[in-house]
């Protein structure tokens, strides 16, 4: 939010009000910037390529029309409301997969390793979508229907 913008702006730069950068941030004196050698080892090349991961499939969901808080939506652990379907495009970001896999490490719940989240899109990479309990147990599924569903154990 704008607030917590503000709240982070201000422990390192000062608010113009008047004169020729009215209405800007302007670095404090004080502050230093850390060069391209302190920032390399600040920012490891996993999470550089997990931000770009993240900022692709922000824009695909864009172009594909979802805004809002449509776009962050992930599927509550309490509430299992049928008719809050979340779209497969927006279950496939990498931001509700990583969730999922890791409330899975947590033995919170199963993934489904096949399904819309398969970056293949040919069955043959892990999905890594929330299996939904119902579904997974519910013999009124054929079990070419019921996605196949693994319990991720830790491997020491």
């Amino acid at each position: 939010s704008e607030s917590v913008i503000r709240k982070v702006l201000k422990q390192f730069a000062d608010f113009k009000r008047e004169g020729y950068e009215s209405g800007s941030w302007v670095l404090r004196s004080d502050v230093r910037l850390p060069t391209e050698e302190e920032m390399r080892v600040m920012v490891t090349p996993e999470q550089a390529c997990a931000y770009f991961s993240m900022l692709a499939a922000e824009q695909r969901l864009k172009d594909a029309g979802y805004g809002g808080k449509s776009l962050f939506a992930v599927e509550d652990d309490e509430e299992e409301d049928s008719s809050q379907k979340i779209d497969d495009e927006v279950r496939a970001a990498p931001w509700n997969t990583t969730h999922h896999f890791i409330n899975a490490m947590k033995g919170k719940y199963q993934l489904s390793v096949s399904g819309p989240a398969d970056p293949t899109g040919c069955g043959e990479g892990f999905s890594y979508t929330r299996l939904n309990p119902k579904d997974s147990g519910n013999p009124g599924i054929s079990s070419s229907k019921r996605p196949k569903s693994v319990r991720v154990l830790k491997l020491i």
